[in-house]
């Protein structure tokens, strides 16, 4: 039997490779106004069956902007046994104060000026001199 070339417009029928690709690198935000129009509008659909088909879940929040993969923890017998597609990692005593710093400053209700933008909240001095009481504690001063 002669085997057949491989047709890719099957594949991807309706040409979302580019956006597949682009949410397994990791997030899509609205600014891309070209790969967010695809998938809001043409694509949002055969992007979910195709990443389901692998196990992952295609998240689409339209009114923050944003759209991302995710890998559903546990979950059905069929996806128990894939492997985690990031792998998770132990952080160290720096790293869980400056997310833990980073969290309460979330948190604070004056934190989020500009909803609207995707900046950062804190500057690079803030997060010296807000970690400043925990360098006694191992924290070199150039940890931040």
């Amino acid at each position: 039997m002669e085997e057949q070339p491989l047709d890719v417009e099957q594949l991807a029928p309706d040409n979302f490779a580019p956006l597949a690709i682009k949410l397994l690198q990791g997030v899509v935000y609205e600014e891309d106004v070209r790969l967010w129009q695809d998938l809001t509008k043409v694509h949002e659909l055969p992007l979910r069956r195709y990443f389901a088909q692998i196990g992952l879940q295609l998240i689409v929040d339209k009114q923050e902007g944003f759209a991302f993969l995710r890998q559903p923890k546990g979950g059905p017998e069929e996806t128990a046994h894939l492997p985690r597609l990031m792998r998770k990692r132990t952080l160290n005593f720096d790293q869980s104060i400056l997310c833990v710093l980073l969290r309460e400053r979330l948190e604070e209700p004056d934190a989020v000026r500009d909803t609207a933008s995707r900046g950062p909240i804190m500057t690079l001095s803030d997060i010296t001199t807000w970690s400043k009481c925990f360098q006694g504690n191992g924290i070199p001063s150039n940890a931040f």
